[in-house]
């Protein structure tokens, strides 16, 4: 049977002609030859499975299926119709034999010869490997089973399906391997139910991953995503899936989630669309040659004309070729081998990743300056030097790769980004031979960099994951997630203390939400009858000899944050911060809390694990949230009014010279301590706002002991260490929790543009639209109402602004006047048909994701997802 679509059932039925029949033994007279004729019926509209409404089953002219009719021996039966018939008959191939059957007939597709049937039940082998197909399944992607006691009967789907949606540019896919993540059985012998299709248990066999194998190749598109279905028997995967990816140039990718995934018989299980990009070690074996630059860019970079020491013979040469394979790289072609990339060469480039051969010696000054969009930056084994700014305000950059195991020199301001009128470092890791990290951390230029210098294995193309650990040489990848403690010292005698509330709240609701714990200090006298005011804040504005509100710092030693400009600029200089400052690698140390209030008090267990091995501090502060002020001056919104994480008590050890806790003693790596603390509940605290802050310290290099990671959880709570990978969305990460999209009827078209139309000023309210190039669309209109509600202000200020992160409900409406609510949808088209969205729709942008939820007049939802990353 022919998979050209996916299934969209209807009745289908198949005849044996009687003159064609030969039966061997005794055949009941209600089954005479001349009267054999089955009358086959695919499984119903009400569980089929679909892409949209134009999908069908056609039959391959010559499909053979395996029949026991009336018998524990099988027949191979075939199809008599056309190619592309949905209905037609069947006849035996062969002989008939009746003997020993329990008087039912049992049909399977496709044919098999390992098929057995007794005592009710089927016995198959499950095939290791399968056939890609447009838009469908192929060879074994797929087995269909039925059985009656009359000539009437069902057959139906045996298996599920996972739909893996691929886009990439000049990839071509050669195989595709699904792996469960606790070795789970996909494939051998099972045992089914025949009526129901349904499998009771795995016979033998213990293969635990399946091939999509795809001939001769597949290409993908980098406008559009590319389907694959891959047939699994039902079951789920508790610890999550693994996908395997290869191209018919080498390239391998591997994608997993660590969430659970069932895979439902009869239905398509659908992950979301990314890239396919071949792992860094599969691009490493076809380096650059020396007469080669590579750059990958969705804009053609112009060069200034003395840019390299050797003048550009080619460009744009469509594809970076070597050792004959290609990747989707612009390619720049010299007449021999290129040494120098000089003054200005990439600046202000929209590449992404650059890729510089080991014929090259010199990164020369203000090389890939201002260039925001890049994120990996790949130097051969020949660079020696590297010149001032050279990476300048690169603010996007994740990864320098550096191939030479002698340490280059590099100017001190190469990998810097200036924030209000300081030069920070910008936050990058060090990626370096792993022979080379002591070398590096030990040499002038880079030992400021030690804490971002990471082992790199560049024969595998992967991260050795090793952090330096100062003089006991122990090494170890905490992963911790790093949060600054930022502290906004302020009162409500302050004019200016509103628009710190406005900074720090656009901060609270952006990307950079898990870089920090925020803590108001209320410092000022009590005569002013500051709700927020305790003696604790008062002695924490005293170390700080603070003579002026507001004042934003961050730390304990680490300084003053410039609160001016707009919302945007403040978000820009705290990402500076967060970049230079925010262990990329990991924290020092992680902290977990357990936190319980009782009867007068709060019991508070901080647990402490060491990825340094050094002395640690705690100090425990105790804050409340949601305290009202009715006398804030300069109120214009109401969250200017409610102070949140303001201190009220610190229950470690702290004076007006000193805040860094109690001390913990020497942690070795990987090992933990723990400290507790009963806490006295002031009458005057609203027991259900309260919250505790932990904040471990160390000695930094100027001899203070400073603020190395920071924790918060509800005071009648716990949590646990955090993560860098908690916060990891989308991208290429490894562990990809964000690949499932769940659910049936809720299943996620993907979209690959969200923009905006137009300006309605006259009306109030400003029209965008998610698309993507399946005709399906949603339209988007954003009153100027919505700024005057809380968490809505600063989703959209300008037509050219970013989204940042919020979580928001809105009321769906065909019209684009009335006051029904903020947000509206029109014009909506799911698979091509209009839908009318109704009240009850969100709308969540999180991280870059944007996800539009519409619920409809008919009941059904939608949901639409853009990935901005």
């Amino acid at each position: 049977m022919k998979r050209i679509f996916l299934f969209l059932f209807a009745a289908l039925a198949l005849t044996a002609c009687a003159k064609d029949v030969d039966v061997v033994g005794n055949v009941d007279t209600a089954t005479d030859a001349s009267e054999l004729v089955l009358n086959i019926n695919l499984e119903g509209s009400d569980t089929r499975i679909h892409i949209n409404e134009s999908l069908e089953t056609v039959w391959d002219s010559g499909d053979e299926l395996s029949v026991f009719y009336k018998s524990s021996t099988m027949s191979r039966w075939q199809f008599q119709g056309e190619t592309g018939d949905r209905s037609g008959s069947i006849k035996p191939a062969g002989n008939i034999n009746v003997e020993g059957g329990d008087g039912d007939i049992v049909v399977l597709y496709p044919y098999s010869a390992d098929y057995a049937y007794a005592d009710g039940s089927v016995t198959a082998t499950i095939p290791t490997e399968q056939t890609f197909v447009e838009n469908g399944y192929g060879v074994n992607g797929n087995m269909l089973v039925g059985k009656s006691s009359t000539d009437d009967f069902t057959l139906r789907n045996a298996y599920g399906w996972l739909k893996i949606q691929l886009k990439g540019n000049v990839q071509i896919v050669k195989s595709i391997t699904f792996k469960g993540n606790k070795s789970e059985r996909v494939a051998g012998q099972i045992v089914l139910n025949p009526s129901t299709a349904v499998t009771t248990s795995w016979s033998s066999g213990d293969a635990t991953a399946v091939t999509l194998n795809c001939g001769e190749g597949v290409a993908l598109f980098s406008d559009r995503a590319t389907s694959f279905y891959i047939g699994l028997v039902p079951q789920s995967f508790e610890e999550g899936i693994t996908i395997e990816i290869e191209s018919l140039e080498g390239g391998k990718m591997t994608k997993s989630t660590s969430k659970p995934v069932t895979i439902s018989r009869n239905t398509i299980q659908p992950m979301a669309a990314f890239d396919f990009v071949p792992e860094v070690g599969a691009i490493e074996k076809k380096f650059p040659t020396n007469d080669q630059v590579w750059y990958k860019s969705t804009v053609k970079h112009t060069f200034p004309n003395d840019a390299f020491d050797l003048p550009i013979q080619a460009h744009d040469l469509g594809l970076a070729c070597a050792n004959g394979s290609c990747y989707s790289f612009y390619g720049v072609l010299f007449d021999g081998n290129v040494a120098a990339v000089n003054k200005n060469a990439f600046a202000q480039t929209k590449a992404t990743v650059v890729y510089i051969p080991h014929s090259v010696k010199t990164i020369g000054e203000n090389a890939f300056a201002l260039s925001d969009s890049l994120k990996e930056i790949h130097l051969g084994n020949g660079v020696e030097s590297i010149g001032s700014y050279a990476f300048a305000n690169c603010v996007s950059l994740e990864g320098l790769y550096l191939r030479a195991t002698t340490p280059p020199s590099i100017a001190s301001d190469a990998l810097t980004q200036s924030t209000t009128g300081q030069w920070l470092y910008i936050g990058c890791v060090i990626y370096v031979p792993e022979e080379s990290v002591e070398a590096y951390k030990a040499h002038e230029d880079w030992a400021k960099y030690a804490d971002y210098i990471c082992g790199y294995d560049f024969v595998a193309g992967k991260s050795t994951g090793n952090i330096g650990d100062g003089d006991s040489g122990e090494e170890t990848n905490s992963g911790f997630n790093h949060r600054l403690l930022i502290l906004d010292h302020t009162g409500v005698d302050c004019a200016y203390c509103v628009e710190a509330m406005d900074r720090l709240h656009a901060l609270e609701n952006s990307e950079y939400a898990h870089c920090y714990n925020e803590v108001q200090i209320h410092g000022g006298a009590k005569a002013i009858n500051d709700p927020g005011y305790s003696d604790a804040a008062k002695t924490v504005d005293a170390f700080f000899g603070l003579d002026e509100y507001p004042t934003i710092m961050y730390n304990f030693y680490g300084g003053t944050i410039e609160r001016g400009g707009s919302d945007s600029e403040f978000i820009r200089t705290m990402g500076s911060l967060f970049n230079s400052k925010c262990k990329k690698l990991g924290a020092d140390a992680g902290i977990a809390i357990n936190s319980e209030v009782n009867s007068g008090t709060i019991d508070v267990t901080v647990t402490v694990k060491s990825a340094k091995s050094q002395q640690y501090y705690l100090a425990l502060w105790v804050l409340e949230s949601n305290i009202e002020s009715p006398n804030q001056n300069g109120a214009t919104q109401p969250y200017h009014k409610i102070y949140n994480h303001a201190l009220r008590y610190i229950a470690s050890d702290y004076d007006d010279a000193y805040l860094s806790g109690d001390s913990l003693r020497k942690i070795e790596v990987g090992a933990t301590k723990s400290k507790s603390y009963e806490i006295d509940i002031d009458g005057s605290w609203n027991h259900d706002n309260l919250e505790i802050l932990a904040i471990v310290c160390a000695e930094n290099t100027d001899g203070d002991v400073e603020v190395v990671n920071t924790a918060l959880c509800p005071a009648n709570g716990s949590k646990d260490y955090e993560y860098i990978s908690d916060f990891n969305a989308g991208g290429n990460d490894d562990d990809d929790d964000d690949l499932i999209v769940e659910g049936n009827d809720d299943d996620a078209i993907v979209m690959t543009e969200f923009k905006f139309v137009s300006d309605w000023e006259s009306y109030g309210f400003q029209e965008f639209k998610l698309s993507n190039n399946e005709n399906s669309s949603v339209q988007l209109y954003i009153t100027y109402g919505a700024f005057e509600t809380e968490k809505v202000n600063s989703i959209v200020s300008k037509p050219t602004q970013n989204l940042i992160n919020c979580i928001l409900s809105f009321i769906s409406q065909k019209s684009n006047a009335g006051n029904n609510g903020v947000f509206h949808a029109d014009n909506v088209k799911v698979a091509g048909v209009s839908k009318t969205p109704v009240e009850g729709s969100t709308m969540e942008y999180i991280n870059g994701k944007l996800t539009v939820k519409l619920v409809f007049d008919d009941s059904t939802t939608q949901k639409f997802v853009y990935n901005a990353k």
